[in-house]
């Protein structure tokens, strides 16, 4: 069931809103033959009413997928989903038969706009992928699905920040 999200300004919606500190450890967990996920907010079968998203943000997961293994054909609507390969790396196909693979320390941004099916696997030849989403409510609701992905910049530890 999709609800319709207030139009107040950042500032108003974080407004008496408390931030907590989530640790690892705390995280609600997903454990599977070929994956290990853990959720920071509800998701899936996992279902906590004190902690279902924050603000427009519904899902921060760092997922490890075994080789071979990988979400099968899924639909998405309305949403933002960003996916940082940490290692291994995870083929991503899509609905209009679209599809390339996010390597470490890359990420991929997909707007589910409309809607539309995806699927992602780890076909790499490490053991294991291990990888960060978050996804977010979409503030462009009736967009066309699109997908960008894009290597990062690595960083040394005192560079500031471009």
């Amino acid at each position: 069931m999709w609800r319709k999200l207030p139009s107040a300004s950042k500032a108003e919606a974080l407004e008496g809103t408390m931030l907590a500190v989530r640790k690892s450890a705390e995280c609600a967990r997903t454990k599977l033959d070929w994956l290990e996920s853990r959720h920071t907010f509800s998701f899936d079968r996992y279902r906590d009413p004190a902690s279902m998203g924050f603000s427009v943000l519904r899902v921060i997961n760092d997922d490890r997928i075994s080789l071979g293994a990988g979400f099968p054909t899924h639909p998405h609507r309305n949403m933002e989903i960003l996916t940082w390969v940490l290692s291994g790396g995870l083929e991503h196909r899509e609905s209009s038969e679209n599809g390339w693979r996010i390597r470490p320390e890359e990420a991929q941004r997909m707007t589910a706009g409309r809607g539309g099916t995806h699927s992602e696997f780890h076909p790499g030849r490490a053991s294991r992928c291990t990888c960060c989403k978050s996804g977010s409510f979409s503030l462009t609701r009736a967009s066309c699905p699109t997908t960008s992905s894009a290597a990062s910049r690595k960083q040394n530890v005192g560079e500031e920040c471009a």
